[in-house]
């Protein structure tokens, strides 16, 4: 792959933290791979520990504890340019997007612009003072710095302007203020986003009146783990029918019905082990649920645990379901982690996840599906009424979630459009 020069990647809170944007670690390497120098700009450092990046990664933290502004009123007032830019950011919302009315109101959408010309002006400074070569910006979100980035791209600052579309930087849903700020205004002025399924870009398609075209599809994707320990096969003795559930506990993500449901599997003597990745505020009400877990069901509470350490589990361990009853999802990087080991998912039919979870890979639920449906669709796995192979499993992974080849499409589409 030939190189590129410099990328600056701007996030929320990677590298810093233990838990934050972790599925960056998987393109990161890659990233570095692919261009010379990559600098790493977050937005916030809520936790100092930083994790460990490859040897031409720097990180810089120029919007690390720069305030709000705290009268977004007196500042916009405060500079001719500023006012000028105010105007014609609106005026195109106004003018274009779909959701006008809200913007119309004034009010949050105001704040937001007068934070985003500052850190516009916080970013211009920094390029000015490091003299990059014509970089390629890359925002990991739709709503992070891009709104900054899309002004300074009209103002001929920066050429080269990307980044993905996840979840609430997708849905308008997510957002008080009805609507995701300024989407319209930032797709005029930003070269490509990158929807991480094809349900987000169907969805941001249908906001938009023009530049739908530069909504591209690119999956997120996992590295296939190599372990030199093989799992061992079940014997009598440890048949036991092993399920796994892996997110934030959210109430959201329902993992305090799951004791619930397992008392409800006909199990006729089987035994269930069911093992739960996670921590979170919801950890009381799912430590307490499954106290009333009937006896032939055991329950271990890993909570928050290092990337590593779930795949070292997969890896040696026989895993037979992956349970999710999240009801917000985008394309779960959890999913394709338990997937590359031949896991089947369970998971509702809802925004991007039939597009990991089919017949061939796992169960498709109603997002109505009552806790006796959902306990029959588990059974029915467990009495092996429905089955799976591991193979086919492992091979749709590796057609459309590994990091090898997604990252490399990726990254080679920025070079070849920046030649």
């Amino acid at each position: 792959m030939k190189t590129g020069e410099t990328l600056v990647l701007f996030t929320l809170h990677y590298p810093y933290g233990k838990k934050s944007e972790t599925f960056i670690e998987n393109e990161i390497q890659h990233l570095a791979d692919a261009f010379k120098r990559v600098i790493i700009i977050p937005r916030e450092k809520t936790h100092t520990g930083q994790r460990p990046l490859p040897q031409n990664v720097e990180v810089n933290d120029l919007l690390v504890d720069n305030g709000k502004v705290k009268n977004h009123f007196k500042y916009i007032l405060g500079s001719f340019n500023r006012i000028k830019a105010v105007f014609k950011i609106y005026l195109y919302t106004v003018l274009k997007d779909k959701k006008r009315a809200y913007y119309l109101k004034g009010g949050y959408f105001i704040y937001y612009l007068a934070n985003a010309l500052n850190e516009a002006k916080l970013i211009e400074s920094y390029l000015e003072k490091s003299k990059l070569n014509n970089p390629i910006f890359y925002d990991y979100w739709f709503v992070n710095s891009t709104l900054s980035l899309a002004y300074l791209k009209s103002q001929n600052r920066i050429s080269n302007l990307y980044c993905r579309a996840h979840g609430f930087d997708v849905f308008n849903e997510r957002w008080d203020c009805g609507s995701v700020p300024f989407r319209q205004y930032i797709l005029k002025n930003i070269n490509s986003v990158f929807a991480i399924s094809n349900y987000n870009k169907q969805y941001f398609n249908t906001q938009l009146t023009e530049d739908s075209e530069k909504v591209h599809v690119a999956y997120l994707g996992v590295r296939a783990y190599i372990s030199n320990i093989k799992i061992k096969p079940k014997t009598e003795d440890s048949a036991s029918f092993l399920m796994v559930s892996c997110a934030n506990l959210f109430p959201f993500k329902q993992i305090e019905r799951i004791p619930e449901l397992l008392s409800l599997v006909q199990s006729e003597g089987h035994k269930i082990r069911w093992i739960h990745f996670g921590d979170g505020p919801q950890e009381n009400e799912v430590l307490e649920a499954a106290k009333k877990l009937p006896s032939n069901v055991s329950f271990e509470y890993k909570g928050h645990v290092a990337n590593r350490e779930v795949l070292e589990f997969y890896a040696h361990n026989d895993v037979d379901l992956f349970l999710s009853l999240s009801l917000k999802e985008g394309l779960p990087v959890s999913m394709m982690e338990a997937q590359s080991f031949g896991v089947p998912i369970m998971a509702y039919r809802i925004f991007g996840i039939p597009e990991i979870v089919n017949e061939r890979t796992g169960v498709l639920l109603d997002l109505d599906a009552s806790n006796e449906e959902i306990s029959l669709k588990i059974t029915e796995i467990l009495d092996q009424k429905i089955r799976f192979n591991i193979t086919d499993i492992k091979q749709f992974f590796k057609d459309n979630f590994s990091a090898e080849s997604n990252y490399k499409m990726f990254t080679q589409y920025l070079l070849d459009k920046n030649d």
